[in-house]
């Protein structure tokens, strides 16, 4: 495993995401990264499957990219 598939606890900021988006096939523009962030931060607790977004999302995404 690479550094960049490595599951960090902390965010790593803006750039690091656009990679590994980027790497899983996914192309989107910061604008809506932040649009989806705060959409998935105000859904309603507790959420059955929380992480189920990710496949909508990317459908392979890494263990990095879904941490």
């Amino acid at each position: 495993m690479s550094p960049e598939d490595a599951c960090r606890e902390v965010y790593q900021g803006d750039a690091a995401l656009g990679r590994l988006l980027s790497k899983a096939g996914v192309s989107v523009d910061a604008a809506w990264r932040l649009e989806l962030i705060q959409g998935v931060l105000a859904a309603p607790e507790p959420v059955a499957e929380a992480d189920r977004w990710i496949g909508l999302v990317a459908p392979d995404a890494s263990p990095a990219l879904a941490a």
